[in-house]
């Protein structure tokens, strides 16, 4: 941790930029404030900070005077001055005395992040301090070795990062700076480490331990120095042990292992080389996955359909090689090969436009991200089948109410229905009142009702003669239904309507 000292004899002030980054999560700590100058100066001799961030005013001593003499006691203590605006072209000068920067009140968040930028050189190839041992790449210090040391053993190699996606540069800066610092420390007093550093990539060599033990060592590493905001801690294993006298070279066979990241998981994520055996046993099962999950959407599985996706995205992330192109390009032609089973099943309205899904699916975050994109859009195709399923019992349902205006005369009955129709009666009851809203039996007799109307207000024929014209089974059933429906009986029915012509 970088440890710091405010002064100001505002308690205002102090308390105010306490609060107005998050430093812990910066890699500082505030081991102290101070509201005047010889309080200040006793804590920079006895403490020895690495940064204080001083007002120019205070009484007893100024934050300028402080600066001379850090500056003439050699005491390695970064300072920021922070002045009023009256102070503002004194503070300006005092870059000269060795002030990092200088900024005036009220301080603003991203200023102070730039001045601290300036003040830890985060600019530089190294985000190590500046007594590193740049020469050789490795780092002199406790707990650190260096190419002097004797190359005991093969080091298992890996590769961390700290990934970020919110903040500024400079605020990402920081956080990267403070990780590093934290390796610094964390590894100080274990001689079976090297740290090894080059631009924005550090690589941690472990003298002993296997694989499976390091992952839960570098897991702990994730708690203790938890990612800001929107990040995550990532370590990537070498596939092999290797010598103490090539870290440059084992960068850069790590480095582009980071395009795996696009497939991890997690806030801190632990990436093992691929065992050719998972590539292959991956491989071969994809094609069989991707037809058991094609075939539970054409069925209309949707509890199924979960479960074979999961699998078949599980074996794909691993088949892939782990390469972001290699997986999209494998989702877009598996929604293809979707497409095509729909069209030789005469389901239409899913046509996708290849290029634009392959964009889609490069714009993904990650590959839980791509994986939910495709999912959603393999799901959308239900919809098609849906309206299809639907357009087919519209059309059933059509040719059923056609049969019976048709055969309305006739003893129909559920069973000469459901056998006309290839269905069980059961399913047809069902299926009927389902589609049209109405039982059988009652459509029947609405249908007949409707004919036998026409005959009693056209013809002198009797209501028993009506009744069995129209396929009720005699007058007393026709006359039931009649009244239930109307409200009246047949007769007193025609009576009205001739009434109401004359």
């Amino acid at each position: 941790m970088i440890r710091m000292i405010l002064a100001d004899d505002e308690v205002v002030i102090t308390k105010g930029l306490c609060k107005l980054l998050d430093w812990n999560s910066l890699g500082i700590e505030i081991i102290g404030t101070y509201g005047d100058g010889e309080s200040t100066m006793e804590a920079i001799l006895k403490e020895k900070p690495d940064l204080a961030l001083l007002d120019i005013s205070m009484p007893g001593m100024s934050g300028i005077e402080i600066l001379q003499n850090i500056h003439n006691m050699e005491l390695p203590t970064r300072v920021i001055l922070i002045s009023g605006f009256q102070d503002f072209t004194y503070a300006k000068n005092a870059v000269r005395f060795g002030a990092v920067d200088y900024l005036l009140k009220p301080v603003i968040e991203e200023e102070l992040l730039s001045a601290l930028h300036k003040a830890f050189d985060l600019t530089g190839s190294t985000d190590f301090p500046a007594d590193a041992d740049f020469e050789s790449g490795y780092f002199e210090g406790p707990g650190v070795l260096s190419d002097t040391k004797e190359d005991s053993g093969d080091f298992l190699p890996v590769l961390t990062c700290l990934e970020q996606k919110n903040g500024t540069r400079q605020e990402q800066k920081l956080h990267s700076f403070a990780y590093a610092s934290f390796l610094q420390e964390y590894y100080k007093d274990r001689e079976d480490v090297v740290v090894f550093s080059k631009g924005d990539h550090i690589l941690l060599l472990f003298r002993e331990g296997e694989m499976q033990s390091l992952s839960g060592e570098l897991e702990k590493l994730g708690n203790l120095h938890p990612a800001p905001d929107g990040g995550r801690l990532a370590f990537i294993f070498g596939d092999r042990k290797a010598s103490l006298h090539h870290p440059e070279h084992l960068l850069e066979l790590l480095i582009p292992e980071k395009r795996r990241l696009f497939f991890a998981e997690g806030p801190v994520a632990v990436l093992t080389p691929i065992r050719e055996e998972e590539d292959e046993s991956a491989l071969n099962s994809l094609s069989r996955l991707r037809e058991a999950m094609l075939n539970d959407i054409l069925g209309m599985k949707p509890e199924r359909f979960e479960q074979d996706f999961e699998q078949f995205a599980r074996a794909l992330k691993i088949a892939s090689g782990q390469r972001r192109e290699d997986a999209n390009y494998y989702f877009c032609s598996t929604i293809r090969l979707l497409e095509e089973k729909l069209s030789d099943l005469q389901i239409t309205g899913s046509h996708t436009d290849t290029k634009s899904l392959l964009e889609a699916g490069r714009s993904a975050e990650s590959f839980d991200a791509m994986q939910e994109y495709f999912k959603g859009y393999i799901l959308e195709h239900t919809r098609a089948i849906k309206d299809t399923a639907l357009k087919e019992d519209q059309k059933d349902i059509q040719k059923m109410k056609e049969y019976i205006d048709v055969h309305y005369r006739e003893s129909l009955s559920l069973e000469v229905m459901a056998g006309e129709f290839y269905m069980n009666p059961y399913y047809f009851s069902s299926y009927f009142k389902k589609q049209t809203g109405t039982g059988f039996k009652e459509y029947l007799s609405f249908v007949r009702l409707q004919h036998a109307i026409s005959l009693l207000v056209t013809t002198s024929m009797k209501t028993y003669e009506i009744a069995a014209q129209v396929g009720f089974s005699d007058a007393r059933s026709f006359t039931d239904a009649f009244v239930k429906k109307y409200g009246e009986t047949p007769a007193n029915y025609k009576k009205r309507i001739l009434a109401d012509q004359s």
